[in-house]
Parts: C-alpha cells; sequence; structure tokens
C-alpha cells in the first residue's frame, strides 16, 4: 500500500506507513480481544500458544537464543550482495536521484514498488521470528516502537548490511542492559531513550555535516575554475 501511494501519488513513505501502522495496531487489538483471544487467557488480551512443533528451535539452553539470528545473518548476507547486484544499483541511484535514473532509463515507480515488497517481506520475517521464537502468541503492543527503533539503527549503521548488523548489537545490547539495570540497581529505563536521542542528534548532524562538506568543496573547486578563467580570459 505505502509503496503504491508513494509510486502513485509521489507520498511520503514514512508518513504513510506511520499512518497505516495505526491501522495495523488497531486491527490486531481487535482481532486479539475479539475473534482471535485465548478462550483460556481470563479476557487477557492475547491468543492461544502455538504448538512446540512449529516454533523456532532453540540454539542455547537456558537463553532466548533461537534460529531467528542465523535467518537474520542470512538476510545480511543477502543485502550485501543485493546492493552489489545490478538490480541493488538501480534501487541506490533511484534512491539517491529519482531524475537521474529517469534519464538512464530506470522505471521509478517499479522500482519503488519493488523497494517497498521487500521491506515489507523483511519486516513479516521479523514479526514472524518475534511470535515464534519469544512469544509463541499474538499479545498487545508486540512490536511497538519497533518501527522507530529500526530507523535509528539503519541511520547508525549507514544504511549498509554490515554497519545495520552491528549497530542492531549495540542497540539490543544497550536495551537489555537498560532492563537489567532498572531491575537490578534501579536506574530509570528511561536512560535508554536519553542514549537514543543523543545517537539520532549525532547522526543527524554528521549527514548535516557532510552535506556541507561536500557543497563547501564544490563551491571551491568553482570558484577556482572560474578564476582560472578569469586570468587566461585577461
Amino acid at each position: 500500500m505505502a509503496g503504491a501511494l508513494r509510486a502513485k501519488f509521489n507520498a511520503n513513505e514514512v508518513i504513510t506507513t506511520l499512518m497505516l501502522n495505526y491501522i495495523a495496531v488497531y486491527l490486531l487489538s481487535w482481532l486479539i480481544r475479539g475473534p482471535m483471544i485465548d478462550p483460556k487467557g481470563q479476557g487477557f488480551p492475547q491468543t492461544e500458544l502455538i504448538g512446540e512443533a512449529i516454533r523456532l528451535p532453540i540454539l542455547l539452553s537456558g537463553t532466548r537464543l533461537h534460529l531467528g539470528i542465523l535467518v537474520a545473518l542470512l538476510i545480511i548476507l543477502a543485502g550485501y550482495f543485493f546492493w552489489r547486484s545490478s538490480l541493488g544499483f538501480r534501487v541506490k541511484l533511484v534512491g539517491e536521484g529519482p531524475d537521474v535514473a529517469s534519464y538512464s532509463g530506470i522505471q521509478i515507480s517499479k522500482t519503488i514498488v519493488l523497494v517497498m515488497f521487500i521491506s515489507s517481506g523483511l519486516a513479516g520475517l521479523a514479526g514472524w521470528s518475534e511470535v515464534f521464537g519469544i512469544h509463541y502468541r499474538l499479545i498487545d503492543d508486540i512490536a511497538i516502537g519497533y518501527g522507530s527503533l529500526a530507523i535509528v539503527v539503519a541511520l547508525l549503521g549507514g544504511l549498509n548490511p554490515l554497519g545495520i548488523m552491528v549497530s542492531s548489537f549495540f542497540f539490543a545490547a544497550l536495551m537489555v542492559g537498560g532492563s537489567t539495570m532498572q531491575r537490578m540497581v534501579g536506574v530509570p529505563f528511561s536512560l535508554v531513550n536519553v542514549i537514543q536521542g543523543l545517537v539520532i542528534i549525532f547522526v543527524i548532524s554528521r549527514i548535516i555535516y557532510t552535506q556541507w562538506r561536500d557543497r563547501h568543496a564544490v563551491g571551491i573547486i568553482n570558484t577556482g575554475v572560474s578564476d582560472k578563467s578569469t586570468g587566461r580570459s585577461n
């Protein structure tokens, strides 16, 4: 849906996906409070437990580390090779300059829909891993805040698959460590949110500085070329 809106009406995908999230959240809330509610859950908003046969196997006993981590690593590896393929190059070109991509003969709308389709599939795999590997059921607000956190992780990783892997482990350790410190020594979990906000500020500042530096360098080059041309004409 978001891809079609972007391709057809040039609607900003960040805004449309955030708005569509409300539809998905309230639809899930209605389902687990109505048709899909666990009859043995005493009215608690959740579905029945899934069978043990279809749960993701635990890799290390005594922990919650399950097979989903291997799936995530395979996706990172696939993403690494994807960005080095011809299709990945076309996607990157569309993202950086749609006008240039259009002049190159790339179908902008088709590429946007394809990227959004792949993104939604990856989000579905993340939800599958969360349900079948950790909770074993659908619960209310199961993925609340994950979308915003994913944007921060991607920005910190430089929109690179390997960088995203490192930044995701950093934020995972940050969130787990924050919960542990809150339980053991009473450190407020809001400190984690403060650190996340600082990361966003630093990443955005780096992007702004890089853009300013590039524009400044281009301005110096253009000035030098203009001075040389003026000197030759004199």
